[in-house]
């Protein structure tokens, strides 16, 4: 299946908590759009029950070796809905959108997000993370 996942363009352990990049998503989202942090976490109550939800309740040596990401466009968009907000990120060279192919079995799905394997992740493209388009086309 594909994953989408917003990362640091050179260092794709870092996503964009890790990056700041949600704090530039924030000054520069549209006023009607949610701030990055208006969703449940992956312990929280709007992820009970789910695989996601699973896997971060176990100890921190079980789920270190997950990241996180969403299983479609449309998913991420319902977290980080305002494109001017995800432009900002992109332009201040803190995240890109990467599209990785993982087996469904190393992919632990939540409600809002997913969380997969790094390492049994292959990376098959690179986004626009406003536009969706392949990077580097207008």
């Amino acid at each position: 299946m594909h994953v989408y996942r917003i990362e640091h363009p050179n260092h794709p352990d870092e996503g964009p908590w890790q990056t700041g990049a949600v704090y530039r998503y924030d000054a520069n989202r549209r006023e009607d759009a949610c701030s990055a942090y208006d969703h449940p976490g992956p312990r929280c109550s709007g992820e009970a029950g789910t695989a996601l939800s699973h896997i971060f309740r176990q100890d921190r040596s079980a789920r270190e070796s997950y990241v996180f990401g969403f299983r479609s466009k449309t998913q991420l968009v319902l977290w980080f809905s305002s494109k001017a907000g995800r432009q900002a990120m992109q332009e201040a060279g803190t995240a890109t959108l990467r599209v990785y192919e993982v087996a469904p079995e190393h992919v632990a799905k939540g409600n809002r997000q997913v969380a997969f394997k790094r390492d049994a992740a292959r990376p098959v493209a690179t986004l626009n993370l406003a536009t969706f388009k392949p990077a580097g086309e207008c």
